[in-house]
C-alpha cells in the first residue's frame, strides 16, 4: 500500500523471498522478505539476472539406474566451474512420477522439469536457468 502512492512510470520493484514447491500438489508458495523501488534508468541497473536457488534430482532407483547418479556429479562440477556452486543448491530428492522417463529434475524457482536428461545437456541447462 505504501508503493502505490509513489508508483511512476519506468519504477520498477525488487523482490527478494523465498519459494517452497510441493511435489505432492504443484503448489508454489512465495514469502517475500522485502520490496524495493527502483526509478528509472539506475532501476534496470540494479536488475538482477534470473536466479534459481535448487535443482532437484530424483534419487530413486530408477533414475539412479538411468544414468542420474552420473547425472548428479555432473551437475555438482559445472556448477563449481562456473562458480554457481555457492548460489545453487543441488538436492537430491525422492520420486519425481516419471520413473521410465529417468533421470528426471526439476530447477526451482522455475518449476522447470527435465526426464531423460543426458551428459551432454547439462551445460545448456545450466546456462538457460542460471546465466
Amino acid at each position: 500500500s505504501q508503493l502505490n502512492s509513489s508508483m511512476v512510470t519506468g519504477s520498477y520493484l525488487e523482490v527478494v523471498g523465498t519459494s517452497r514447491l510441493c511435489l505432492k500438489t504443484g503448489k508454489l508458495t512465495l514469502e517475500a522478505a522485502r520490496i524495493t523501488q527502483n526509478i528509472g534508468e539506475e532501476a534496470s541497473k540494479s536488475i538482477p539476472k534470473k536466479s534459481c536457488t535448487k535443482i532437484l534430482i530424483c534419487e530413486k532407483s530408477d533414475c539412479w539406474k538411468r544414468g542420474g547418479r552420473e547425472v548428479y556429479g555432473a551437475i555438482i562440477k559445472a556448477l563449481k566451474e562456473k562458480g554457481l556452486d555457492e548460489s545453487v543448491e543441488i538436492k537430491p530428492t525422492g520420486c519425481l512420477k516419471q520413473c521410465k522417463k529417468g533421470p528426471n529434475l526439476v530447477v526451482l524457482p522455475d518449476k522447470a522439469k527435465y526426464s531423460h536428461v543426458q551428459l551432454q545437456e547439462i551445460p545448456s541447462l545450466l546456462e538457460k536457468h542460471f546465466i
